[in-house]
């Protein structure tokens, strides 16, 4: 059984189908629910490849290039992200640290905190 969230879901997934073959013109390939969840279907896309007069040669490198920058914004862009958010993280961190510190200095043990 769908939850109520997921059947919201499929509804607007449906009224995006719909713009994209009414207004745009696109193939719809079906519900791929339980499909291979690869970005990109070489066995599609070959084929329309070889209909544009590009040569099969042509066509591996570029296949084999595409999965690589696929590769490169699926994969590896959001882990250099994490990282780059993780080390923001700390460095505000530590500078947080820093000036609590300072503050703790300022205010010696005893005296009333200002």
């Amino acid at each position: 059984m769908i939850s109520k969230v997921g059947a919201k879901e499929r509804v607007t997934q449906n009224r995006i189908v719909k713009l994209f073959k009414i207004h745009l013109a696109c193939d719809y390939l079906g519900y791929w629910k339980d499909h291979d969840k690869r970005n990109i279907v070489p066995s599609l896309l070959k084929p329309f490849l070889q209909n544009q007069d590009y040569s099969d040669n042509l066509i591996g490198l570029d296949l084999r290039e595409l999965d690589q920058v696929v590769h490169w914004v699926v994969v590896l862009a959001p882990l250099m992200l994490r990282r780059i958010f993780i080390e923001c993280y700390y460095t505000m961190a530590l500078r947080l640290r820093k000036v609590l510190e300072s503050r703790a200095r300022l205010i010696e043990p005893g005296e009333p905190n200002a």
